[in-house]
């Protein structure tokens, strides 16, 4: 069932994101990577694009700016801390929620630490990944959460429709307390979760 489920979800975040400059802001992930805010100047050097365009595609690309107008995050990863910490090396990234932790990896195609704090309980779920798939889970029985939601209510608040929805578990148990409580929640494993960023990847970023 999941998978149908999310299919849609995929087809529906296509659709929130036709039209922007995909190549263009994938280079973006290279740079939050190195830990620091990413100044519109530096997008241009990188690009080859000027200011005035570069400044365009960032306000398309929905990207979150610090009061200097630099870059801070993109895609719901981001500098500003949050429940789910990505390790990549020596940096710290975070995410708006844990498919899109995983989808790091794949974005920067290098390993990772994802760190997650669940909602419920608030203990911490590790999971190293690459961009070859889940190769560590700790807790061993550590799950995931997905939702089904519409296209209208991505279009209009995609934290609401989505984010705060996708976490990891430390265990089903704690998760079910979690999935209960709105019925578009369901439960997945850790990689099944990871599938589906694989999917979201493929289809926005690739």
């Amino acid at each position: 069932m999941w998978l149908g489920s999310f299919d849609e979800t995929v087809a529906h975040f296509v659709t929130r994101w036709e039209g922007r400059d995909i190549p263009f802001l994938r280079k973006l992930f290279s740079l939050l990577v190195l830990g620091r805010p990413v100044s519109p100047q530096d997008l241009s050097q990188l690009t080859g694009v000027d200011i005035a365009s570069v400044e365009q595609k960032l306000v398309e690309g929905r990207a979150d700016r610090d009061l200097r107008g630099n870059v801070v995050g993109l895609f719901g990863v981001t500098h500003e801390p949050t429940y789910n910490r990505i390790h990549v090396g020596e940096t710290c990234l975070f995410s708006c929620c844990a498919l899109v932790a995983h989808m790091i990896p794949l974005l920067l195609a290098r390993a990772v630490i994802i760190e997650s704090v669940n909602p419920v309980n608030h203990k911490l779920v590790k999971v190293h990944v690459s961009s070859k798939g889940v190769w560590l889970v700790e807790p061993k029985g550590a799950v995931g959460s997905l939702v089904i939601t519409t296209k209208e209510h991505l279009l209009k608040d995609v934290t609401e429709a989505f984010c705060r929805h996708i976490c990891h578990f430390p265990d089903s148990q704690t998760a079910e307390e979690f999935i209960n409580s709105d019925a578009r929640r369901y439960l997945v494993s850790v990689h099944e979760l990871h599938g589906a960023a694989r999917k979201l990847t493929d289809a926005i970023w690739s």
